[in-house]
């Protein structure tokens, strides 16, 4: 403690002492620091992987376009990927109809807000419709051939209402 109490108060000092002092305080924080990183539950990020420099573009579909490929993920038995082609061509014709904003980044909750707005006895159809979009693409929730079923259902009975 008084070896402490020396250092630091050569710290606050002048001269060599203070010069010394700083060494012996910066090498022991990243000594510090280095075996955190190295052996202690601190991990630095890792780097992203090397695709290849594939880039992802999203394009513009028709309604139509999605949900042909939303059927062609299904064949595949890729059922949140196509429930999310579903989601999008739903999203498309209430953006088609004015009902939605075509504005980048909206969620699935906003649209939803819009079509209580504009299309009060479509609410609960598209409410389900998010519930079941959200919980395969954003939760994880293993879905299928009877939730896509579903959602058609409710794709057709938002559509149905008309403002």
């Amino acid at each position: 403690g008084g070896r402490l109490a020396d250092a630091f108060g050569a710290l606050a000092g002048g001269g060599g002492g203070a010069v010394l002092a700083w060494v012996v305080v910066l090498g022991s924080l990243a000594g510090v620091a280095y075996l955190l990183v190295r052996h202690g539950r601190v991990r630095l990020p890792a780097l992203p992987r090397d695709d290849g420099g594939r880039v992802m573009v999203e394009l513009t579909r028709t309604p139509t376009e999605w949900r042909a490929l939303a059927a062609d993920l299904e064949a595949q038995g890729r059922w949140a990927e196509g429930l999310r082609c579903r989601h999008r061509a739903l999203v498309a014709d209430l953006v088609r109809d004015g009902v939605v904003a075509d504005r980048a980044g909206r969620t699935a909750r906003e649209h939803g807000r819009d079509v209580a707005t504009a299309r009060p006895s479509a609410t609960a159809a598209m409410d389900e419709a998010t519930d079941l979009f959200e919980a395969a693409w954003y939760g994880g929730v293993p879905t299928g051939a009877d939730d896509a079923g579903r959602f058609q259902e409710l794709d057709d009975q938002v559509r149905a209402v008309r403002a």
